[in-house]
C-alpha cells in the first residue's frame, strides 16, 4: 500500500505552535534524497520516545519526499511488519496522520517557536498530526 501524505506546512504555526521556515524544510528534503532512494528513511507507528528509529516499531518507509509550494509531502509505503499491519488497519478507518520527528533549535518570537536548525530523523504515524 502506497499513498501521498502531507507532513508539514512551512511558514505557518503547527499544532505545537512551531513554525518551520520553508528553507529549513527544503534543506532537509534535499539532504535526505539519498536515504529515500536507498529506502533507508523509515518511520514508526506512534510518537518516538527519542531521536532514534527503533526497528521493532517500524511500520512504513518513505519512498519520495518533496516540497510542493509550502508543503512537505511524502510518498509512504506501508511495510508488511507487525506495526505496518496495524497501520494499514488504522488507515482503512481514516484514523492516522503523519508528523516529523527530529532534533533542532529555534527562537521564541511573538509567542511562537520559529525553528532555525532542524535535522529530520523520521516521519511517524500518529493519531494527531501537527
Amino acid at each position: 500500500m502506497k499513498f501521498i501524505a502531507l507532513i508539514c506546512e512551512s511558514n505557518k504555526p503547527n499544532a505545537n505552535n512551531r513554525i518551520y521556515p520553508k528553507d529549513i524544510l527544503a534543506e532537509q528534503v534535499d539532504s535526505l534524497q539519498d536515504d529515500v532512494k536507498q529506502r533507508r528513511l523509515m518511520g514508526e507507528l506512534g510518537q518516538p520516545s527519542d531521536a532514534t528509529i527503533h526497528l521493532d516499531k517500524v511500520s512504513h518507509i518513505i519512498t519520495d519526499l518533496y516540497m510542493s509550494d509550502n508543503l512537505m509531502m511524502a510518498e509512504i509505503e506501508v511495510l508488511d511488519t507487525t506495526n505496518g499491519k496495524k497501520l494499514k488497519e488504522l488507515l482503512s478507518n481514516g484514523q492516522v496522520g503523519f508528523r516529523m520527528s527530529g532534533i533542532g533549535s529555534g527562537t521564541m518570537k511573538y509567542n511562537q517557536f520559529i525553528i532555525d536548525e532542524f535535522k529530520l530523523i523520521q516521519i511517524f504515524a500518529c493519531e494527531n498530526p501537527a
